[in-house]
């Protein structure tokens, strides 16, 4: 999963870069799709090695998977959080809103994070902390796709 965190980031650093070698200057929310789609995907590549740090620290079994979700699903909640608020502050009146995508990204990993949060408390199984990595990725390739939307339709600065 890291692997494909890291590309998505090196793609959407193409497209930052062919947008700005046209000359034009980004609008707010174009620069916060960047940044967003790098932060999260950065954020998979270190959750996707974080069981093999901890289990080299001597984190075993229960407590592993406890230490793992725990801090994905902190990740999650607080990066959502500070999107949306980002999100909020990036958008005018007359900006496209998006709302499938907005929704389905950020209540869906939010909604993850709280599920990650419960289970490194209740259950502390591996197949939360899978769950939660593949949304995550799910929601950087959705983000990625939105902004070639973004990216591809010109913006009321440049005409």
């Amino acid at each position: 999963m890291s692997e494909i965190a890291i590309a998505i980031v090196a793609f959407a650093t193409i497209i930052l870069v062919f947008r700005q070698s046209t000359g034009r200057e980004l609008t707010q929310l174009q620069i916060l799709a960047t940044r967003s789609i790098v932060e999260v995907s950065l954020g998979i590549a270190v959750f996707a090695l974080l069981p093999i740090v901890l289990v080299n620290a001597g984190f075993t079994g229960t407590c592993l998977w406890r230490a793992s979700n725990g801090a994905l699903g902190t990740f999650l909640v607080s990066f959502w959080v500070v999107y949306a608020e980002r999100r909020r502050r990036a958008t005018k009146p007359g900006d496209p809103h998006r709302g499938f995508t907005f929704f389905t990204v950020v209540i869906g990993g939010f909604l993850a994070g709280v599920f990650l949060l419960f289970d490194a408390v209740l259950w502390a199984r591996f197949s939360a902390y899978s769950f939660g990595l593949f949304w995550s990725l799910i929601c950087a390739c959705l983000a990625f796709v939105w902004s070639l939307s973004v990216f591809a339709h010109p913006s009321a600065s440049d005409d």
